[in-house]
């Protein structure tokens, strides 16, 4: 996990926000470490941070891609609060969610769920607390009220080992 903070930090450093993060865009090997991938949709950060709509993956969006053109790199720490949770639960975010009738909900839905944020995103029992505090920090509805990479990075510090959370995969 502190791999991948770690690139998010580096990539923010540089001015460029990845703005598809999800599990199946970290790459885990035990001789090469763990690494980000996919930058087809990054972009660099506007000054007026005005970015497209809508770029990436739903499930891990942060709600304010989804409704608005205006974001940062905050987008960014809301997805990796999302990969966390996959990470814990081994399902892709919102899997749970059904309608009325207890089917999968249609994609649209689901989007109007995720902004309105009928639906919270849970942990389990099994993940540490602290990892739980961290992932709710990134999940912050405000944006604002979301860390820095840099900001998690310094919270990783004495915590437990970052392969802790290999256990769960």
């Amino acid at each position: 996990m502190y791999a991948i903070v770690r690139g998010l930090a580096y990539l923010h450093d540089q001015g460029v926000i990845h703005r598809d993060l999800k599990t199946a865009n970290v790459l885990l090997d035990s001789a090469k470490g763990t690494k980000l991938t996919d930058f087809g949709v990054s972009r660099a950060m506007a000054c007026s941070n005005t970015m497209t709509r809508g770029v990436g993956t739903y499930r891990y969006m942060a709600p304010e891609v989804l409704q608005s053109s205006h974001y940062s790199h905050k987008a960014d720490l809301y997805s990796l609060g999302m990969v966390l949770s996959e990470l814990d639960s081994h399902r892709v975010p919102y899997h749970d969610v059904r309608n009325a009738g207890g089917h999968h909900v249609t994609d649209a839905v689901l989007i109007r769920v995720i902004v309105n944020h009928a639906a919270p995103v849970r942990f389990s029992s099994q993940m540490p607390p602290w990892l739980v505090k961290f992932a709710h920090l990134c999940l912050q509805r405000n944006p604002a009220l979301r860390p820095t990479a840099h900001d998690l990075l310094d919270a990783l510090v004495g915590q437990e080992p970052p392969n802790s959370i290999l256990v769960h995969i």
